[in-house]
């Protein structure tokens, strides 16, 4: 190969390079914005603490430096990410409105100025759900396996495990699963709420890397890879007398993993423990089906 041909290939091969570099710069940028977004989210409904201020501060920090390792902030320049195009464009939005990714602080999100809307309460005997009250008690009494379908707002997530705390006196725990991290929380500092009781203590969670509950803890909520994580621990759940999967039409990898064990748990363990499927939109008969043909009860 002579030297002009070495040269072109030298050339395409840096090229080549530099693209990918841009390609895998642009996607760090979009992770460390859906981090950032999702942090705060979590900061609405729970005030930061100093400690979890500083892990926060380290995660970014070390985000920014293996970005900027690679290509992207050698340049004073600050990138917005315009809503009608993925590229990366400089000066796309006013100055204010840009996330400077050159400053972790800076990301770390704003609990000081979070204030919560105004909402007006809704009285939980005028929800939906409250009207199949006795029927859900009586099902659930009757059938190792429910499966409930109701509206989003009806009230199956927040007062169905309140319904069974007053009807069961088993002294064992009642779990409701989520599919995200930020509605285990919300829901669970709902519940409390409504219930007079300080969160952590009769109502907790337990999320990824983080947990509010304790031994008077009787309803917990929580993600669907947390109850998996129970699962490796002990298979047969013997601190649980309900166990509730919510949104089960979301079919995530965790839900499909989970839905399965749970159908093997039962066998084992169909008089103490009953477990109950809800979801606002999914294939009721399926999964009714899948569960031995269980029980539907419509909520709505």
């Amino acid at each position: 190969m002579d030297h002009e041909g070495r040269k072109k290939i030298l050339e395409a091969r840096e090229v080549s390079s530099q693209q990918y570099l841009a390609k895998r710069e642009k996607k760090e940028l979009y992770r460390m914005q859906a981090r950032i977004a999702e942090e705060e989210q979590l900061a609405e409904i729970l005030p930061v603490t100093a400690v979890e201020e500083k892990r926060l501060e380290g995660k970014i920090r070390s985000v920014h430096e293996s970005v900027a390792l690679r290509r992207g902030f050698e340049s004073k320049r600050s990138y917005a990410l315009p809503e009608d195009s993925t590229e990366l464009e400089p000066g796309s939005t006013k100055p204010d409105e840009l996330l400077d990714l050159r400053d972790p602080v800076a990301l770390l999100p704003r609990t000081s100025t979070v204030k919560a809307k105004p909402e007006e309460a809704t009285l939980t005997s005028e929800l939906p759900v409250k009207r199949y009250q006795e029927l859900l008690l009586q099902a659930v009494r009757d059938n190792p396996c429910i499966i409930v379908v109701g509206e989003t707002g009806s009230g199956k997530t927040t007062q169905i495990p309140q319904y069974l705390l007053a009807d069961l006196s088993s002294g064992k725990k009642i779990a409701c699963t989520q599919p995200r991290r930020v509605a285990a929380i919300s829901v669970a500092t709902r519940v409390a709420s409504e219930m007079g009781v300080v969160l952590g203590q009769e109502v907790g969670y337990s999320i990824r890397f983080e947990e509010c509950y304790g031994d008077k803890t009787i309803l917990k909520y929580m993600t669907d890879g947390m109850l998996l994580r129970e699962f490796l621990n002990d298979p047969m759940l013997p601190d649980y007398s309900v166990l509730m999967v919510d949104e089960a039409h979301e079919r995530t990898m965790n839900t499909e993993i989970l839905l399965g064990l749970l159908k093997d748990l039962l066998r084992e363990r169909s008089e103490d423990l009953r477990l109950i499927i809800s979801s606002a939109t999914m294939d009721a008969a399926q999964f009714s089906r899948f569960f031995n043909d269980a029980p539907i009860i419509n909520s709505t």
